[in-house]
C-alpha cells in the first residue's frame, strides 16, 4: 500500500504535516535574528544555514494559527527545500514522523487559492494534520535561497574512512536522537514514529530484554551495551520506532532534537554498527547502521508481522520454519508455548499452588500447576503464565521461563503425535516439546 511519509510540527494551535522530503533539517532559533526590511508579508527574520542566507516564514503572519507561546525551548525552524529552493518556516514544536496511507490525504479546499499554503489534511496520532504545500509556501512568500545542494556535518578530524565503515547515505535526512548523554542520528526512513514510552514487560524471570505492544506486534526494546558510547535507558521518557525489512526494534530515546543531513561517512567506532561525525556545532553525533544493528539483534523476528511469518518456507530435513516467536519455560522438563497465547507473565505468591487462584486485571482467575512431578526448590514461588481462552483468563503455574525462540529462529517438526520446536546450531542445538497452552485454557 502505497503512504506518504509526513514530519509533524506544531505552529500555535495548527498541528501540521511537512512532507519528508522537503524537510532538511529542524534547528535551534539563533539567540538573535536578523530583520527583513519589507513592508509587507510574513517574513520573520533571516538566519545562516551552511553559510547561506534563508528567509525565515512567521506562518502566524498570514493565517490564524491560534494562541502561541511566547517563547520555549521547544521552538525550532525547518528548514524546508523544494527544488533548488531554501526557505525556513518558524514553528513551535517538531515531533516525530509519521507514515500514512496515500488514500488517507484528503483534499478538503477545492479553490486551488495561489494565496494558501494548505489544502488537504491527513490523520495523525490523534489528530488531523494540516499538509504544507512547501512550493506554495515559498511562491506564496517569494523569498528563498537558491543553494547547491548541501553537504552536512563534518568528518571527525584526522579521521579515516576505512573500507567497513557505515555508510552515511550522502545527503539523505537523518532524524538526530537525545539518548543520554549521546547523539544518535538514524536515515529518516527508517524512523517509523516517536512516541511516549509505553509499559515495558520482560517475559520471564531472569530475561533482561523489555518489550513492548507496538501495532498489535511483539516489539523488543534495546538496552545498554548494543551500541558503543549509547547507554539506553528504559526509563527514558519516549520510544523511538524503526523498521527494517518488515521487523521493528525500539530504542529508548530522551529527545527528537531535529532533522538534518550529513556527508562524509565518518570514523567507524568498535561497535561496528555506528560511525561518529561532528556536526556544525561540534557536537559528537553517531550515525546509525540500521541493517548491521538489525543483523545483531536477532530478538528483531519477535516483530515479525503474522502475514510475513506466514510466507516463512519449509526448512530442510521436512521441518518447517517456526512462523511465530515461541516462550520456552520450565515445569514437568522443559517445553515450549507460542508467545500469541501469553498475555503476561507473573511472579507467583507464596500461596498460588495451594489457592489455585490469583488476582489479574481486577478480577480472579482459575491457576493450573504445570509442575506435578517436578522437583521444586523450597521457596520457589514459580511463575505464572496468563493466557486468555475462550471462557477467559487462565494461569498456569510453571518453575520458570527458560529463553525464548523468536519466530524463524526455529524449526516446527512431527514425531508421532506430538510437536516439537528445535533451535541453535552445532552444540547449542535444542528441541523443546510444544505445549499448547491456549487449547488447555479451553479445556
Amino acid at each position: 500500500m502505497a503512504s506518504v511519509r509526513l514530519a509533524e510540527a506544531r505552529i500555535g494551535m495548527v498541528s501540521l504535516g511537512v512532507p519528508i522530503e522537503h524537510v532538511v533539517q529542524a534547528i535551534a532559533p539563533p539567540a538573535t535574528v536578523p530583520l527583513l526590511p519589507r513592508r509587507q508579508g510574513a517574513l520573520w527574520g533571516v538566519i545562516e544555514h551552511l553559510g547561506s542566507p534563508v528567509p525565515v516564514v512567521e506562518l502566524g503572519r498570514w493565517v490564524d494559527v491560534g494562541v502561541r507561546p511566547e517563547s520555549g525551548d521547544d521552538a525550532r525552524i525547518l528548514i524546508l527545500r523544494e527544488g533548488p529552493r531554501t526557505i525556513g518556516l518558524r514553528v513551535d514544536a517538531v515531533g516525530g514522523m509519521v507514515d500514512v496511507a496515500a488514500h488517507s490525504v484528503t483534499r478538503l479546499h477545492h479553490d486551488d487559492d495561489p494565496d494558501e499554503v494548505f489544502q488537504c489534511v491527513a490523520p495523525g496520532a490523534g489528530k488531523v494534520l494540516s499538509v504544507l504545500e512547501v512550493g506554495r509556501l515559498a511562491d506564496l512568500a517569494a523569498a528563498w535561497t537558491a543553494c547547491q545542494p548541501e553537504t552536512g556535518g563534518h568528518a571527525a578530524s584526522g579521521s579515516t574512512t576505512p573500507a567497513d565503515a557505515p555508510p552515511s547515505g550522502g545527503a539523505d535526512a537523518y532524524a538526530v536522537l537525545q539518548v543520554g548523554a549521546a547523539r544518535l542520528a538514524l536515515p529518516s526512513g527508517s524512523l517509523a514514529e516517536v512516541i511516549p514510552m509505553p509499559a515495558l514487560a520482560s517475559f520471564g524471570v531472569g530475561i533482561e530484554a523489555k518489550y513492548c505492544c507496538w501495532r498489535g506486534r511483539h516489539l523488543p526494546v534495546l538496552a545498554t551495551g548494543v551500541l558503543q558510547d549509547i547507554a539506553f535507558d528504559a526509563t527514558a521518557g519516549l520510544l523511538a520506532v524503526i523498521e527494517h525489512e518488515g521487523l521493528a526494534l525500539g530504542l529508548p530515546v530522551d529527545a527528537a532534537l531535529e532533522l538534518r543531513s550529513f556527508g562524509g561517512p565518518g570514523l567507524a567506532m568498535p561497535d561496528g554498527c555506528t560511525a561518529k561525525v561532528l556536526d556544525a556545532q561540534g557536537n559528537a553525533v553517531y550515525l546509525l547502521d540500521i541493517a548491521t544493528l538489525f543483523a545483531r539483534v536477532p530478538e528483531a523476528t519477535l516483530s515479525m508481522r503474522a502475514d510475513d511469518a506466514a510466507a516463512a518456507e519449509p526448512s530442510a530435513g521436512g521441518r518447517v520454519a517456526a512462523t511465530e516467536a515461541y516462550i520456552v519455560f520450565e515445569a514437568s522438563g522443559h517445553a515450549a508455548t507460542p508467545i500469541s497465547a501469553v498475555q503476561q507473565v507473573l511472579d507467583a505468591r507464596a500461596d498460588t499452588a495451594a489457592s489455585a487462584s490469583i488476582e489479574w486485571n481486577g478480577g480472579v482467575i482459575s491457576v493450573i500447576d504445570l509442575r506435578a512431578g517436578a522437583q521444586v526448590e523450597q521457596h520457589a514461588h514459580g511463575v505464572v503464565l496468563v493466557v486468555q481462552g475462550p471462557r477467559g483468563a487462565v494461569g498456569f503455574l510453571v518453575t520458570r521461563v527458560h529463553t525464548m525462540v523468536p519466530a524463524a529462529a526455529g524449526s516446527l517438526y512431527q514425531a508421532g503425535t506430538v510437536a516439537f520446536i528445535h533451535t541453535g546450531n552445532g552444540s547449542e542445538q535444542a528441541s523443546y516439546r510444544i505445549a499448547d497452552l491456549a487449547s488447555l485454557a479451553a479445556a
